[in-house]
């Protein structure tokens, strides 16, 4: 089991986020999570000196960062920072599922970011991959934690799929009208 530890200063986060991410790791297979030494549970204010960059050259405010993977460097095991306070600035959910969601989305994408560094990319560029990889996850979590629902994910499926294809089909005749004229 990786290490989940708190840096809180001024921050005091919900009792439930240790325990969700200890839940959201438990229902990953082991091999995805090798080589992570810790998951660091934080606050803006800790990162602010913690300089980002993306590939494509933007630079993102500390305010807006949800996490990050900081890799294996001088001697150092790679790790998963979370900044608690900014994942959960648009409110706290109170079902396990809403939990589970926020914190699972972050989460994942970072160790998105780990699997890309240990088994490779599965997508076009670094972001795109740790989304993919972020999709994967959060199946093998939802499999694993929220069989119960699948008959319901179902229906609503055999519900909307009808309705976005005619929306489609409206959309590609409003175009076909527009080509024309």
């Amino acid at each position: 089991m990786i290490p989940i530890a708190e840096d809180f200063d001024a921050y005091a986060p919900p009792a439930w986020v240790t325990p969700t991410v200890s839940r959201l790791l438990d229902s990953l297979p082991p091999e995805h999570l090798l080589g992570l030494s810790s998951i660091v549970l934080t606050e803006t204010a800790k990162t602010r000196k913690v300089k980002m960059t993306r590939k494509a050259g933007r630079k993102y405010s500390p305010d807006w960062r949800l996490g990050f993977y900081r890799p294996a460097w001088r001697g150092e095991m790679p790790a998963i920072y979370l900044i608690i306070d900014n994942i959960l600035s648009e409110g706290r959910p109170w079902l396990q599922f809403g939990r589970d969601f926020a914190i699972g989305h972050v989460l994942y994408h970072e160790i998105g970011h780990h699997l890309n560094a240990k088994v490779g990319s599965i997508s076009g560029n670094e972001e795109d991959s740790a989304d993919a990889w972020r999709r994967k996850l959060w199946r093998i979590h939802a499999r694993k934690r929220y069989w119960f629902l699948r008959p319901v994910f179902r229906v609503l499926a055999s519900v909307v799929r009808p309705v976005a294809r005619m929306a489609r089909r409206r959309a590609a005749a409003q175009q076909a009208k527009v080509r024309r004229a």
